[in-house]
C-alpha cells in the first residue's frame, strides 16, 4: 500500500513537469509556437539593443557574432565571426553582451537555452538609429538539399516579388540598391522584413519593404527545409527604371542579384541557420 501511495505522489509530481516540457512540441499549434518563439526573440533583441545604445555604439560597416543563451539568462561563449568595423566597436559589443543579464527582461520560466547569431549593420543615414540589428535564435539545423532544388524555390520567390516591384514613380535619376532580410514561415507567409543595406533613400527603402510584405504568402517552405522558418536576403534595385540617358542595362535575375549585390551579406552568413 505504501508503494502505491509513493508511486501516486511521484506520478502527480512528474506530470506537471512533463507537460511543461512536452507542450512546447505538442501542446500548441504551429502559429502559437511560432509566436511564442518570436516574442521571446524580440525580448532578447530589445534588451541587447538597449545595452548597446547605452554604450553609444555606432556601426560603420558591420559585425557578426555568435554565442549561447544559458538557462540563467546570460549570453556565453560569445565570439566575433565576422568583423569589418573598428576594434573599439567590436570591444563594446563583446563586453556589452558578456555582461548582459536578461533576468530582468525575461522571466525565468520563459528561457529556452539555445544558440544565437547577432548581426549589426550600418543604419540608414536618414534614420536616427546608430545601427540596424538582426538577432536570430539558432538550433544549428543542417540543411541537406541540392542547389538545384533550392534555386527552383528561389525562382518562385523572385517571380512573386518582382511582379509587385514598381519604383517608376520614385526618383530614378541614380542607381539605387536595397538589401532586405525577411523570414518565410513554413506556411509561406512572410514575416519580419528588415533593411540590412539601405539605398539611403527613405521612400525607396519603404517601397521595397512594402513590396516584400505585399508578396506574402509565398509557396510553403519545401519539406527538405527544417525548422519553423528560413530567412532570405533579397536585393531590389531600380536598374531597369533609370531615367538617365544611355541606360542600356538589362534587368538581372534573382540569382544574379545574389552574386552581384548580396555577395558581401548573403554569402558571408549563408551557413548561419535561423532558429525561427
Amino acid at each position: 500500500m505504501k508503494k502505491i501511495i509513493l508511486l501516486a505522489i511521484l506520478f502527480a509530481l512528474f506530470i506537471p513537469v512533463y507537460n511543461t516540457v512536452a507542450r512546447a512540441d505538442s501542446g500548441y499549434s504551429y502559429e502559437q509556437m511560432y509566436q511564442i518563439k518570436k516574442n521571446y526573440r524580440i525580448k532578447f533583441e530589445s534588451a541587447i539593443k538597449s545595452a548597446l545604445n547605452n554604450q553609444s555604439l555606432k556601426i560603420q560597416n558591420g559585425i557578426a557574432l555568435t554565442g549561447d543563451v544559458s538557462a540563467q539568462g546570460k549570453l556565453v561563449n560569445v565570439k566575433v565571426v565576422q568583423n569589418s568595423d573598428a576594434k573599439r566597436a567590436e570591444d563594446i559589443v563583446l563586453n556589452s553582451l558578456k555582461s548582459l543579464n536578461l533576468m530582468g527582461a525575461i522571466s525565468p520560466n520563459e528561457f529556452m537555452p539555445t544558440t544565437f547569431n547577432l548581426f549589426l549593420y550600418p543604419a540608414p543615414k536618414y534614420s536616427n538609429e546608430n545601427f540596424t540589428m538582426v538577432f536570430e535564435m539558432s538550433n544549428n539545423l543542417k540543411y541537406s538539399y541540392s542547389t538545384l532544388e533550392w534555386n527552383a524555390y528561389l525562382r518562385g520567390i523572385e517571380s512573386a516579388i518582382q511582379s509587385n516591384w514598381n519604383p517608376k514613380n520614385l526618383n530614378n535619376s541614380t542607381l539605387k540598391i536595397v538589401i532586405l532580410r525577411f523570414y518565410i514561415k513554413r506556411t509561406g507567409e512572410i514575416d519580419d522584413v528588415i533593411v540590412i543595406k539601405s539605398s539611403e533613400d527613405r521612400a525607396f527603402d519603404n517601397l521595397a519593404v512594402q513590396t516584400i510584405k505585399n508578396s506574402s504568402p509565398l509557396a510553403p517552405l519545401p519539406s527538405y527545409i527544417k525548422g519553423d522558418s528560413k530567412f532570405i536576403d533579397y536585393s531590389l534595385t531600380n536598374r531597369e527604371f533609370l531615367t538617365t540617358s544611355g541606360n542600356t542595362k538589362k534587368k538581372k535575375t534573382f540569382l544574379q542579384n545574389f552574386s552581384d549585390l548580396n555577395n558581401d551579406y548573403y554569402l558571408r552568413y549563408q551557413n548561419m541557420n535561423p532558429w525561427m
